[in-house]
């Protein structure tokens, strides 16, 4: 499947879910409640704390906010949640927070619990989760931080804001939003979308996919057969080891397919570009407006450490440690 039909896919998806998201956008009160095997919890804005956790075979369920007594924080038993439920009981849980500075903990809930739907609304929001089932999280604005361990799928959106995201393993989506995040995965076959913002993108074991979007990215593929596609901005990609598919950028970047066989490629964009392939055999591929002629390094079998390729009039591009020894080759395709 073709990367466009890929990230198409995955918009009609990110659509789908903000439409259900958007059913419960009302106003909500501090609730508990069990209906056909759905456990929904709903925390208004007042809400400080919620917190979900296995207990022998039942799951407990705080709603907790705090008051401010001067020197000490004490609990508001008015404001004050909490109730347990058996575990064959509860197929599915959904979490709805209205907004302020929440904490939102999950913790070791089994694989019977099949999915997980998580709302933080607006804040600086913590979010922990530690669950086998599905996982959709959606941390609205602010600078929120979600980490994800143990789940079978992973479908997190941090919305507006500087965020933080971790995810385990299981294949993961992740979509940053705007802001300047951080975003770490585990193993898996993961796709991630940075958004728009300065952002930083481990993708850790693992076939990747990863879309830093306008800004200045640094991007890390890690183990896997990886993509990485820089987009508008001066960024810095890093395939590590692995056969990487393919390093893209636009803008002024630095591209190195580190350990394996990558495929290191280049759009003209007006801006100078240093691709480096390490060790492994690797592909360089320039995508150039008219013909132009490499400027060293010509004719016959070559090892050299930096290779020089005019792309436009105006751009020159550097490919460092270019060795035909280790099956390196380059390819130049006219627009």
């Amino acid at each position: 499947m073709k990367t466009t039909q890929i990230f198409s896919t995955a918009l009609f998806l990110i659509a789908a879910l903000f439409t259900a998201a958007a059913t419960h956008a009302q106003s909500i009160d501090n609730d508990i409640d069990l209906d056909d095997g759905v456990l929904t919890i709903e925390g208004d804005w007042t809400v400080d704390f919620i917190y979900v956790w296995l207990d022998d075979d039942e799951i407990e369920v705080e709603i907790l906010q705090w008051r401010d007594m001067g020197d000490v924080y004490t609990e508001n038993p008015a404001k004050t949640r909490s109730r347990d439920f058996d575990i064959e009981d509860v197929d599915s849980i959904e979490i709805y927070s209205e907004g302020g500075i929440d904490q939102i903990q999950i913790d070791n809930l089994p694989e019977s619990v099949i999915s997980l739907w998580i709302e933080s609304g607006d804040g600086n929001d913590y979010l922990y989760c530690l669950a086998e089932g599905s996982v959709q999280a959606f941390c609205g604005s602010g600078n929120d931080t979600a980490t994800i361990f143990e789940s079978n799928g992973v479908f997190v959106f941090g919305g507006e804001g500087n965020d933080r995201i971790n995810t385990g393993h299981g294949d993961d989506y992740v979509e940053g939003g705007s802001g300047d995040d951080h975003i770490s995965t585990s193993l898996g076959n993961d796709s991630i979308n940075a958004g728009a913002g300065h952002d930083f993108v481990n993708a850790g074991m693992g076939h990747d996919l990863v879309v830093g979007g306008s800004g200045d990215d640094r991007l890390i593929g890690d183990g896997g057969n990886d993509h990485l596609y820089g987009g508008p901005g001066d960024d810095d990609l890093l395939g590590d080891y692995g056969k990487n598919g393919k390093l893209a950028g636009g803008g002024t970047d630095y591209l190195d397919g580190q350990e394996g066989d990558d495929i290191v490629r280049c759009d003209y964009d007006g801006n100078v570009d240093t691709l480096v392939g390490s060790a492994g055999a690797d592909e360089f591929i320039y995508r150039v407006y008219s013909s132009h002629l490499i400027t060293s390094g010509r004719g016959g079998p070559f090892d050299i450490h930096n290779l020089q390729r005019q792309t436009t009039e105006w751009e020159r591009d550097q490919v460092v440690d270019f060795s035909v020894a280790e099956g390196d080759k380059l390819t130049s395709r006219k627009r």
